[in-house]
């Protein structure tokens, strides 16, 4: 009777860990499944001072390829990023920064969010984003006279708002907090000559006429990246998503006005 108890106990804990072992079998082939939509066609790239910071990313990436690209002696964030499409072999290009850690599951959200038609896919910002080079054919390479680092990427999303163009911002990723290598002196009052607010120190910030004034023209620079594919279309600028509420406010009601006389 004993033996015959202990086999029934021994046959139902075997039940269990075959179940438990399942569950994780099907969760890591979840978890590792290769983002299909795309794939063959996108560049995934870390933009890093040194290969030694970046390889974190690199596995975290795994078994996705991905590529360094190193960003030293770049006198602006603009120009490290222009330069890393430019080198992109493929049409999508994901831009990842060594600080931050995507899963191959991240990769796949951004193509996905792609193929639905969103111009511009950042899951952590600027330091994890993905595209379309036909994006920076319509809308210009970024802009980079934002010598030493920030407002590029204000000044880069109020492109889009201008191209009516969606983008999807996130903070979803995860990230490690590093010391900066920009430093920036002058590129605030680049982004006040560019730009008129209600509030230079509020530019989310919107008036009762929703409007701002582009007061400077986007620098013309020739980068090869191949001819425009005009059968790409983008969502318009109302599918926006940010999980800044004044800037998702900001991005969908905004009005702009180029106008280079004032």
């Amino acid at each position: 009777m004993r033996i015959l108890l202990a086999l029934i106990i021994l046959l139902i804990y075997v039940y269990f860990i075959l179940i438990i072992q399942n569950n994780i079998n099907e969760h890591l082939t979840i978890s590792s499944q290769q983002p299909e939509k795309n794939i063959s066609d996108t560049s995934i790239i870390i933009i890093t001072h040194d290969i030694n910071a970046a390889l974190e990313t690199k596995n975290s990436l795994l078994p996705l390829t991905s590529q360094f690209f190193i960003g030293k002696n770049y006198e602006s964030f603009s120009k490290l990023v222009n330069h890393a499409i430019v080198s992109a072999e493929n049409e999508i290009v994901i831009i990842c920064s060594y600080k931050v850690q995507p899963t191959p599951d991240d990769i796949n959200r951004i193509l996905n969010y792609i193929n639905e038609g969103y111009g511009f896919v950042a899951l952590y910002r600027f330091a994890f984003f993905g595209c379309r080079k036909e994006l920076f054919r319509r809308v210009g390479f970024m802009d980079e006279r934002f010598v030493g680092g920030q407002y590029e990427d204000d000044d880069f999303y109020r492109r889009l708002a201008l191209n009516n163009i969606s983008y999807i911002e996130e903070e979803s990723v995860k990230y490690i907090a590093k010391p900066s290598l920009w430093n920036a002196s002058n590129t605030k009052n680049i982004f006040q000559e560019k730009w008129k607010h209600k509030d230079i120190n509020s530019i989310y910030d919107l008036d009762e006429s929703k409007t701002i004034y582009k007061l400077l023209p986007e620098k013309k620079y020739y980068y090869d990246i191949g001819e425009s594919d005009k059968n790409i279309i983008f969502k318009d600028r109302t599918y926006t998503r940010s999980s800044d509420k004044k800037r998702d406010y900001f991005f969908k009601n905004v009005k702009i006005i180029e106008d280079y006389s004032l």
